[in-house]
């Protein structure tokens, strides 16, 4: 869904927070990996228990199986819309203002400030466009 003028704040917000949090994503899937396999319940002891109604394990695993899917998705939006940039100056000043950290000034690309913030804001009105949130 293409929209035109600025994006809402709280959009902006949240995709400039995913975009930074870029390379901590697979470790963060790899935990979540790790807690669906550890996801079961205590080995019984022969005690009856309380009265409790459900599966605790399986509403466990289903909750972190929906983190998981959200998760992949949201780093499925970055890559694509990492790759959707025009070219290689791009994809080094989003990589290195956004994903790393270093401040637009300290990025050394052929870019004036202006096309650098286009560039910027573009990658981002792309990101929330992918994860549908405009």
């Amino acid at each position: 869904m293409k929209t035109r003028g600025r994006i809402p704040y709280y959009v902006y917000s949240r995709c400039t927070i995913l975009a930074k949090a870029y390379y901590d994503i697979p470790a963060r899937l790899r935990e979540i990996e790790r807690d669906i396999i550890m996801a079961s319940a205590p080995p019984g002891d022969g005690m009856p228990r309380g009265n409790a109604i459900g599966d605790p394990t399986s509403e466990k695993a289903l909750k972190i199986m929906r983190a998981k899917e959200v998760t992949e998705r949201q780093y499925k939006a970055l890559q694509d819309a990492f790759d959707e940039l025009p070219d290689e100056f791009s994809r080094e000043l989003i990589d290195k203002n956004l994903f790393r950290g270093i401040p637009m000034d300290y990025v050394a690309v052929p870019m004036s400030d202006r096309q650098k913030k286009r560039v910027r804001s573009g990658f981002i009105r792309a990101l929330a466009e992918k994860l549908e949130e405009i």
